[in-house]
């Protein structure tokens, strides 16, 4: 289950997300910091996210002032005809002195004005401003969804886990998870990143910068073991585990290197086989 938070780590919409992990450990989670409010719930909104958590207030610095508002259609007059009619989407200033003139001066005026009469004097715009102010909007609804800038997996054990074999059998299945994902966009990662949680609530991560843009899972699992090995020390008490790449580019932007050998040629090729399987069975 993916979860988008506003971010980053150590904030109290990052404890409230761990809380919440915390009472429902039965499946695996994902967790997708955020830099906005409105970033975290676009991507509930896109299904990128399956559960977005933000905050409402926040008591270190008050009021957090960015908020979600509705404006459903049976809230139209309430809150938006008592504005100025300035303040309505599309009018131009020079529109204003003419519609006060016609004793015009706030939304809900313009919304009862006559309908006819709005296109006889500003011709396709009035009608345009008219429907406006009575919500009304046929336009299609673009979404234009934006690559992430990150990849990532983690899932929360269901029991503490203090042997590294068993830490690195859950770090292969998440990488997995993590470049299959990272192929369906057509990406490359240039950062791979591995996260621990004590038993105690105490994260722990390290990341490696590397020298070529990667998207097979054998090269990443290469670097999510050895920067596993860096991070766990005997006897730990392990309770989540995250695998994620950062610093993505498209494909398409790699640059040919010289260190590229026919065996990547071969584990890419063996992973569009997989991935090609997933699509068909399932993951």
């Amino acid at each position: 289950m993916r979860i988008s938070y506003l971010g980053p780590i150590g904030t109290f919409s990052h404890q409230a997300v761990t809380n919440y992990i915390s009472d429902n450990n039965s499946v695996s989670y994902e967790l997708l910091p955020c830099k906005t409010i409105t970033e975290a719930i676009l991507m509930l909104i896109s299904s990128d996210a399956d559960i977005s958590i933000v905050p409402i207030e926040n008591s270190i610095q008050g009021s957090v002032f960015e908020t979600i508002d509705t404006l459903f259609e049976n809230e139209i007059e309430k809150k938006m005809w008592t504005l100025e009619v300035s303040e309505l989407f599309m009018l131009g200033k020079k529109t204003v002195p003419r519609l006060n003139v016609m004793k015009i001066k706030t939304i809900g005026d313009l919304a009862k004005a006559d309908k006819n009469e709005m296109a006889k004097r500003f011709g396709k715009h009035g009608l345009l401003i008219w429907e406006y102010a009575n919500g009304i909007d046929n336009s299609e609804v673009v979404y234009i969804k934006e690559k992430p800038k990150s990849i990532g997996n983690s899932v929360t054990l269901p029991y503490d886990v203090r042997e590294k074999e068993k830490l690195e059998e859950v770090v292969l299945a998440l990488t997995e998870q993590v470049s299959y994902r990272l192929r369906k966009y057509d990406m490359l990662a240039n950062v791979v990143n591995i996260q621990l949680r004590t038993k105690d609530f105490k994260d722990v991560s390290h990341q490696r910068k590397l020298d070529t843009s990667i998207s097979n899972t054998k090269e990443i699992l290469v670097v999510a073991r050895s920067l596993l090995d860096e991070l766990f020390e005997k006897g730990m008490a392990i309770r989540l585990v995250g695998v994620r790449v950062d610093s993505l580019i498209e494909k398409d932007m790699k640059q040919v290197s010289l260190f590229d050998t026919k065996e990547s040629e071969k584990q890419d090729a063996l992973d569009s086989t997989i991935d090609k399987l997933k699509d068909k069975y399932g993951y």
